[in-house]
């Protein structure tokens, strides 16, 4: 719906100017887009002339309004680059995991927020899965904590190196446990997706002094279709994984009530 997309850009950009175009006289419609979409101007179908450029130059003139205190800081900041470039790489530290280069337990909640307001805003689905190394404790007993760690890294760069830019996240969850959320992928999708990279992870031969070291893992999915909150997307998806476990470990498991 068009009030449904004007209240998405302000998750966007804040400032963006929202004109509605409309021939409805329904009060409700017009409710909604001032209450909703916080809209910034109306204009009623058909439109007089010339109006809709006059809308247009006034939108624009107060979206520069606002924006040039914003590039004036914007420019002034630049002055202090060099402080910014350290402030981003302590940012990134305090989001990454050392070991791995994923993203940390911290980074994982905070995407999981953002894409769940999404979600409730534009109906945006995606899907949650955790993965656990099985038997990594006999790695680490049999070859030390070495190898794995370098067990750890090398799954770590496989999933990295088959995410989609920006639309699907890797995460440390902690131990040998990683996360893995994609958007506009629903749990059926998504279990394509990490049955191939359990696939991918079947046939590595990590390499650790003069020993080759195989490795699968267990998986457990849910999704947005199924939850009420970004918790509860976590608990189901753990859920599952503890049911792939038992079931014998090498596989994936959806939730379901």
């Amino acid at each position: 719906k068009g009030v449904d997309f004007l209240r998405s850009t302000m998750h966007y950009h804040t400032w963006t100017q929202r004109i509605m175009l409309t021939d409805s006289s329904n009060l409700q419609t017009f409710e909604q887009a001032i209450n909703k979409a916080h809209i910034n101007y109306l204009l009623h179908i058909p439109i007089e002339d010339n109006k809709l450029k006059t809308c247009l130059i006034k939108a624009n003139r107060r979206f520069q309004n606002i924006m040039r205190p914003l590039n004036k800081l914007s420019a002034l900041s630049s002055v202090t680059s060099d402080l910014l470039v350290e402030n981003e790489r302590m940012r990134l530290e305090s989001q990454t995991d050392s070991l791995t280069q994923l993203l940390n337990r911290r980074a994982m909640n905070v995407i999981l927020e953002n894409l769940w307001h999404q979600y409730l805003a534009s109906n945006i689905i995606f899907s949650f899965a955790i993965l656990d190394i099985d038997h990594f404790k006999r790695v680490n007993d049999t070859y030390g904590h070495e190898a794995g760690d370098k067990v750890l890294q090398v799954l770590s760069t496989l999933l990295l190196r088959n995410l989609r830019k920006e639309q699907d996240f890797a995460c440390r969850y902690g131990g040998e446990e990683f996360a893995l959320i994609s958007t506009h992928m629903d749990a059926q999708k998504m279990f394509l997706f990490v049955n191939r990279l359990l696939r991918l992870t079947r046939d590595l031969r990590i390499k650790y002094n003069d020993t080759d070291i195989k490795i699968t893992f267990s998986a457990g999915i849910s999704d947005t279709r199924q939850v009420q909150s970004p918790q509860q997307i976590i608990h189901q998806a753990d859920n599952a994984l503890y049911q792939a476990k038992n079931a014998g470990r090498n596989r994936i498991i959806l939730f379901k009530k």
